[in-house]
Parts: C-alpha cells; structure tokens; sequence
C-alpha cells in the first residue's frame, strides 16, 4: 500500500530509532543523517520542539560555538598534531561555549514560565538538564577521542536547550 507524500510526517507504522551504536559516530562526533541536531527529521509528536532547532549555517546559527568544529579547536601537546591524541581543548573558544551555555541557561529560564503556563505538554517533554556539568567535564578531557565526543554532546544538547 502506498502512502501520499508530506513533508516533515512519517508514513503511518514508521518506526524511527537511528543506530545508537556510538562507532558510527563521524570523524567531527557528529551522528550524520541520523543527528537530528544538525539534519531535518520526521516529525515525532514526543519531540515536536525539534523541528525548531536552527541549522547549520543558517540564518542566526552562524558563528554561534555550537555549530563550530571541534577538531579545529583542538590543541595537541606535541607536533604533529595529527598524529598525538594528548592535548586540550582551546581556551580561549571553551569561554566562548562557556558564554553560550550561560545565554542559552538564562533564556530557557526566562520561557520557563510561560510555557509551563501555555504550552504544558511541549515543555514538559523537552530536555531541562545543566549543561554546564558537562561543560566542566569537557574543560578537563585530555584525550582527543573524549573531547571531541563530549563535545559533540554538548553541542547537540546547546542546539536542543535552544530550540
């Protein structure tokens, strides 16, 4: 049986469950296709907020850190730097995610109230953890894996909190 076409709303009995096998991430730490942070999905009633999430190089989303490449933020300990894992992450763009995380926490604070008032069932399935624990964990990784991992979290998660 064949199903008209919309945009944006999955055929009836479609199950959408990407891999969660974190070996497919990219080379950046991004999930690909399946990274419904930086490429259009269908549309899940669970998550309608989602498809308010801006994109990549538009619009308002550019320069902001979320979108930026980690990897060209990473500082190795010794040259080359393609071929040492130790290192850190800049200094200098973590204040910059810091600054970020701060704006993105404050305006979600200043919605609060009237979403919980007008929109109860879109609020209370959108995600409401601090990201700056993970911010805080991301200033001390060391290894190249685990920054550009937790921070393509993070990144995701600021993409998700502002939506």
């Amino acid at each position: 049986m064949r199903y008209s076409f919309y945009p944006g709303v999955p055929p009836p009995n479609y199950s959408y469950s990407p891999n969660p096998d974190e070996s497919k991430r990219f080379f950046d730490g991004q999930l690909g296709r399946f990274d419904y942070s930086m490429s259009p999905q269908v549309l899940q009633k669970d998550f309608v907020w989602r498809a308010l999430i801006y994109r990549p190089r538009v619009g308002r989303s550019k320069g902001l850190p979320e979108f930026g490449l980690l990897y060209e933020q990473w500082v190795s300990l010794d040259a080359p730097a393609f071929t040492n894992r130790e290192g850190y992450l800049n200094a200098a763009y973590l204040n910059i995610l810091g600054t970020r995380v701060s704006e993105i926490e404050r305006d979600v604070e200043q919605r609060r109230r009237f979403m919980e008032n007008n929109y109860t069932y879109l609020w209370s399935t959108k995600p409401k953890k601090s990201l700056l624990a993970e911010l805080n964990e991301l200033r001390r990784a060391t290894m190249y894996e685990d920054a550009i991992d937790q921070g393509a979290a993070l990144q995701r998660g600021m993409r998700e909190m502002d939506a």
